[in-house]
C-alpha cells in the first residue's frame, strides 16, 4: 500500500494559505496530498502561530509529514521542529526564501520607524536580533532543504548589500546544519509559483538531497 505523503505548506509575512495554493497544485500534481493553511503572520509574532501550527500535526494520522515553508513559514518550521515533542512526526522540510538568521529588511525598518513594527508584530519578530535570541538551530536529525532566490527585481532588493531575492539575501537563507542548499534565479514574491521551485521540493522530500 502506497504511503500518503502529506505536506503542510506555510505562507509568509502579509500573506494567507492562497499564496501558496499554486505550489500545492504543483505538488498535488507529482503526488502529494497538500494542506494550505492561515496563520496570523502580519500583526502579530511569528512564533504565536506555533500553536496552531502544533494542534495540526498533534491530531494528525498520516505515517509521514513533511513541511515547506515560504519566507517567514520557514522560521515557523524550525520553531516547531525545535520546540515541539510532535517533531518526530515530521520527516523532511524545505524551506524557500526564508529569512533564517533574520532579516535584514526588517532591520532596516526599526531605524525608520519603530512605530511600524510595533503595529505589523511579524516584522519585528523576524529582526536579526530576536531571531538569533531563539536559538532555532537544533533540528533534532530532521533533513532540511533550503531554497534561495537570487532575482533581487524587487524595489527592496537594492536595500540590501549582497546578492539577494528583492527580499531576503542569500546570506541570511542559510545556517548550520541544513542538508542542502540550492538558488534559483526566481524573486522573493514569485519563487515559491514555480514549477522547477515545486519539482526541487519534491527531490528533496523524497531524497533528502537537491
Amino acid at each position: 500500500m502506497n504511503i500518503i505523503k502529506k505536506v503542510i505548506l506555510i505562507h509568509g509575512y502579509f500573506r494567507k494559505s492562497k499564496d501558496m495554493k499554486l505550489l500545492s497544485k504543483n505538488l498535488s500534481a507529482l503526488g502529494y496530498y497538500p494542506v494550505c493553511m492561515d496563520f496570523p503572520l502580519t500583526f502579530k509574532s511569528f512564533v504565536d502561530s506555533f500553536p496552531i501550527l502544533e494542534d495540526m500535526i498533534s491530531k494528525d494520522k498520516h505515517d509521514e509529514i513533511y513541511l515547506v515553508g515560504h519566507s517567514t513559514g520557514g522560521l515557523l518550521i524550525r520553531y516547531f521542529i525545535k520546540k515541539s515533542p510532535y517533531a518526530n512526526k515530521i520527516k523532511r522540510c524545505v524551506l524557500i526564501a526564508a529569512p533564517n538568521t533574520g532579516s535584514e529588511l526588517a532591520d532596516t525598518t526599526s531605524n525608520i520607524s519603530k512605530t511600524f513594527l510595533n503595529i505589523f508584530r511579524t516584522l519585528k519578530s523576524i529582526q536579526t536580533k530576536n531571531i538569533n535570541k531563539l536559538k532555532l538551530n537544533d533540528i533534532k536529525n530532521i533533513d532540511i532543504g533550503v531554497i534561495a532566490g537570487s532575482k533581487k527585481s524587487l524595489v527592496f532588493g537594492h536595500l540590501l548589500d549582497s546578492e539577494n531575492d528583492g527580499r531576503v539575501s542569500i546570506s541570511s537563507t542559510k545556517f548550520d546544519g541544513i542538508k542542502d542548499f540550492i538558488i534559483l534565479d526566481y524573486g522573493h514574491k514569485k519563487i515559491h509559483h514555480k514549477y522547477e521551485t515545486a519539482r526541487l521540493v519534491d527531490i528533496f522530500l523524497r531524497d533528502g538531497n537537491f
